[in-house]
């Protein structure tokens, strides 16, 4: 009863969390061999009951945005996303991971831990095989420029370096202000190169995860070898390392057209657990201190970042309230954030462009939910023909210093295009 119970809360988490489906997908896979029927029904009623809601979302006309899309004409950048993933993936791990990856790496280079030719030989091989893949688009982009005398752009679209994932919130140094007009690419804070010494102390974090990976599906193969039983610790460490990678695995989907960080962030927990066993075994000092002084930094980085975010999101609200409330602008001709536009105009686009998907938000070219672009909400100038109309000051803890939102107006010999 009580499977079925958690069976079922797990259908409801689904909904919230977007993966909790797939922790009994992992216990199944390490059960196989305690199953009885009582936990095999357990583990099929989640995926039972999101089946229904499945089919019966399905039999709705109007139901709104497809879960899945047509990739059609992108399928070659659908592969290229595929290819790229994993690596990409793991290297955003690293990342998140660095100050266990850091103390793992002091325990390595002080000699606690085995190091064969053989760890060497799949560490580098990892590296150098991801960084070809970081740089494949970018090499195949140039190639068929020269030999072919023509430019498939949507190559030249991938990044090299750390931030890896296009349209990201980790946007640059600080968490990008992506939602607002005429910024993205163009972050405040840039650190521009030093990305690169990011980027390889990530990827060599990566390395150690994916080199526990392949010494802990060596070590269960081995063991079942010998006596077809595995130990309670390389179980543990198994079913943490399933859960990583199915994580992973489905944050890709070549029916979505991106893969946002965030999206890797249900797959952190376990990698972290899998490094911080291994930091366990050796109790270095020295690693523990490595270790503490860089989640000290990266902590700070995280609530420096997150002020800042919260400082101009909170400033660009206030500038499109102010539009409103003081100066009695419609929200149709405000583009501003997206989750201002679809807030106050995505219902009457939808019912006025006839469509449920979001989509379709873009229809008019504007920007998302946005009918007319008269005042732009941003933090530098949008594009030719506006003036300066107001400004909303914020002081940010990135850089330490007070930063403007600005208010720009379309000048009075530009083209006007307004719905209402």
């Amino acid at each position: 009863m009580h499977q079925r119970l958690f069976s079922l809360s797990a259908t409801t988490w689904r909904y919230i969390t977007n993966q909790s489906l797939l922790l009994p997908l992992v216990l199944l896979l390490l059960l196989t061999n305690l199953l009885s029927w009582s936990m095999v029904f357990a583990f099929i009623c989640p995926w039972l009951a999101a089946a229904a809601i499945y089919l019966y979302l399905g039999t709705i006309k109007d139901a709104g945005t497809p879960i899945f899309q047509s990739i059609q004409g992108r399928v070659l950048m659908s592969a290229m996303d595929g290819l790229r993933h994993i690596p990409v993936s793991l290297c955003y791990m690293g990342l998140f991971a660095l100050p266990l990856g850091a103390g793992r790496l002091w325990q390595i280079v002080r000699k606690h831990d085995v190091w064969t030719r053989k760890h060497t030989a799949i560490f580098v091989g990892f590296c150098c095989v991801s960084l070809t893949v970081f740089f494949l688009p970018k090499v195949l982009f140039i190639a068929q420029s020269v030999l072919f005398q023509k430019e498939s752009l949507w190559l030249n679209q991938y990044a090299q370096r750390m931030p890896l994932l296009k349209g990201d919130y980790l946007l640059d140094l600080a968490v990008g202000n992506i939602q607002l007009p005429g910024v993205n690419g163009q972050p405040v804070v840039s650190i521009g190169k030093w990305w690169w010494p990011i980027t390889f102390a990530a990827l060599g974090v990566a390395g150690l995860i994916f080199l526990k990976s392949v010494d802990t599906f060596y070590d269960v193969r081995r063991q079942k070898d010998e006596n077809n039983v595995l130990h309670s610790r390389s179980n543990q460490r198994l079913f943490l390392l399933l859960w990583g990678l199915i994580f992973l695995a489905v944050a890709y989907n070549p029916g979505r057209f991106f893969v946002f960080d965030r999206y890797l962030i249900p797959a952190l927990p376990p990698f972290i657990l899998l490094l911080a066993y291994e930091m366990n075994r050796f109790k270095l000092k020295g690693a523990m201190r490595l270790a503490t002084f860089s989640c000290t930094l990266l902590y700070i980085f995280s609530v420096v970042c997150l002020q800042d975010y919260m400082g101009w999101n909170s400033a660009a609200t206030a500038a499109q309230n102010k539009l409103m409330t003081v100066y009695g602008v419609k929200s149709e001709s405000i583009r501003g954030l997206d989750t201002f536009n679809g807030w106050y105009n995505s219902d009457n686009f939808m019912r006025i462009y006839k469509t449920k998907k979001w989509q379709d938000a873009n229809l008019t070219g504007l920007g998302p939910w946005v009918f007319d672009d008269e005042y732009i909400v941003a933090s530098k100038q949008p594009k030719p023909g506006y003036e300066e109309f107001d400004r909303i000051p914020y002081f940010s803890w990135l850089g330490m210093q007070q930063r403007e939102i600005v208010i720009y107006k379309r000048g009075k010999n530009e083209k006007k295009d307004i719905l209402f």
